[in-house]
C-alpha cells in the first residue's frame, strides 16, 4: 500500500530499496577544482568535466606525475599506454606511492574505481587527500581542500591525572544520587 502511494507520488520510480537509495554522484565543482589543481601542479591544462576521469587520469600517468611533483621519485617505472594491463599497473604504482607517503587506507581508491569508472568520486577524494598530505611533506603548493589535523599531544602529571579521576568518580556518583524534591 505504501509502495503504491510512493510510486504514484514519484512517478513509478520507487520499486524497493535499491531504486530509492541515493547514488553518489561526481560533483562538477569538485571536478573543476581538481582539474585546476592538477593543471597548476603539473603545468598543463585539464578539462574540468567527466573526461578528466575517463580520459586524462584513466591511464594513471598523470597521477604518478602528480605524486612525483609533490615528492620526487615516489612513483617509478610507469609509462603511458592504452593497454589495459599497463594502465592498471600505472594506477597500482600510484596507489603504492600514496601508501608510501603515509596516506590512510580510507583515502585510497581501488584500481577499478578509476580504470572501470566504478567509484569516480573516490578518485577525487583521493586527490584531495594527496593535497592534504602534501602540506606535511613540505610541498609549497598549490593546495585544494582542507589541511590535515596535526597531533596535539598533551602531557599531564600523575597528580593531575589522579585529581581528574577523583572528580570523574565524584561526578558519576553525584549523578546517581536521589534528588531532593
Amino acid at each position: 500500500m505504501a509502495l503504491e502511494a510512493a510510486n504514484k507520488k514519484y512517478g513509478n520510480n520507487v520499486g524497493g530499496f535499491q531504486s530509492i537509495s541515493k547514488k553518489k554522484q561526481v560533483e562538477p565543482e569538485r571536478l573543476e577544482e581538481v582539474a585546476a589543481y592538477l593543471g597548476q601542479v603539473l603545468g598543463e591544462n585539464f578539462n574540468g568535466d567527466e573526461k578528466l576521469l575517463t580520459d586524462d587520469l584513466k591511464d594513471g600517468t598523470v597521477l604518478c606525475r602528480l605524486l612525483n611533483a609533490i615528492y620526487p621519485n615516489t612513483c617509478k617505472k610507469f609509462k603511458a599506454s592504452k593497454a589495459a594491463f599497463v594502465c592498471r599497473n600505472n594506477i597500482e604504482i600510484y596507489i603504492q606511492g600514496c601508501k608510501s607517503l603515509g596516506m590512510a587506507q580510507t583515502d585510497i581508491f581501488e584500481t577499478r574505481d578509476l580504470f572501470d569508472n566504478q567509484r569516480p568520486w573516490s578518485v577525487l577524494d583521493n586527490i584531495y587527500a594527496v593535497s592534504a598530505i602534501s602540506r606535511k611533506l613540505g610541498f609549497q603548493g598549490p593546495f585544494i581542500g582542507y589541511k590535515m589535523a596535526e597531533e596535539n599531544k598533551r602531557n599531564f602529571t600523575k597528580e593531575q591525572l589522579e585529581e581528574a579521576n577523583k572528580k570523574l568518580i565524584k561526578d558519576a556518583l553525584d549523578a546517581h544520587k536521589p534528588k531532593d524534591v
